[in-house]
């Protein structure tokens, strides 16, 4: 009996993974994405006649990485940023934690209510416990940071966090 159960669930998933169409499934379903990044970069402008160097922002989803071009995915728009106007990189890993440690420690807390006169000692020890647990982890925050000098030797490793490594395929249109 042990044997007829055994090759059932061999078919059984066989069959399953026979049913599946891999080439009808679109782009925009798989669930790959870049990492965050946040980049500060000089942009040159015009005004006037006169060149003036600004300083700016941007902060997405890394899609690509090229020998001299960062791109960024940000809310629909794609930047396209040049690797010597870049000055600083920060690509968060893992996202923090912090938030959700902080919600727990003030729903424990408030359950204490229910403790009636031990509310006075178990309060501030979910206080003590949960705050300093709460600021380890946002102070732990997983991020790479690059800085100028820095990105002349790294440039490429960035291109591990981005969404397609091997830059970006021919006739890309962002998302809409």
């Amino acid at each position: 009996m042990p044997k007829f159960i055994l090759i059932s669930i061999i078919v059984l998933s066989l069959q399953s993974w026979s049913s599946v169409n891999l080439e009808a499934v679109a782009q925009e379903e798989v669930p790959v994405l870049g990492y965050k990044i946040k980049v500060d970069y000089i942009r040159v402008e015009e005004e006037k006649g006169k060149k003036k160097e600004k300083k700016k922002k941007v902060q997405g989803e890394l899609l690509a990485v090229s020998s001299d071009t960062l791109y960024v995915l940000s809310y629909d728009w794609l930047f396209a940023i040049e690797k010597a106007s870049v000055r600083k990189v920060e690509v968060e890993l893992s996202p923090s934690i912090s938030g959700g440690l902080w919600v727990w420690t003030l729903v424990g807390t408030a359950s204490t209510l229910s403790h009636g006169y031990f509310l006075f000692a178990s309060a501030p020890v979910w206080l003590l416990v949960g705050s300093v647990t709460a600021a380890s982890a946002s102070s732990k925050s997983s991020k790479l940071k690059l800085r100028e000098a820095e990105l002349q030797f790294q440039w490429e490793d960035l291109r591990r966090f981005a969404r397609y490594p091997q830059g970006l395929p021919p006739n890309f249109q962002p998302p809409k």
